[in-house]
């Protein structure tokens, strides 16, 4: 799997899917950057934490400050 990269050196290819880390979360939530700003992609606010989601409400949209690292999806299972 891929390492975390900051988002203070680069970000990812806009609206390019990837796990994010928010500074206010406990477990990665995946999501993109679109014209300016980090949005969500996930729907179910009632996700148990796990691997690839996230405990608790994430709104669709949050405060760009608060996402601190990315890092790309691994591939599917074939």
């Amino acid at each position: 799997m891929s390492e975390w990269i900051s988002v203070d050196r680069s970000k990812p290819e806009q609206g390019k899917r990837v796990l994010l880390s928010i500074a206010c979360e406990d477990c990665p939530v995946v999501g993109y950057w679109g014209e300016g700003r980090w949005e969500a992609c996930t729907v179910n606010h009632e996700v148990s934490c796990g691997t690839y989601c996230y405990g608790g409400d994430v709104d669709g949209n949050f405060k760009t400050e608060e996402v601190t690292h990315y890092m790309p999806l691994p591939e599917p299972p074939k």
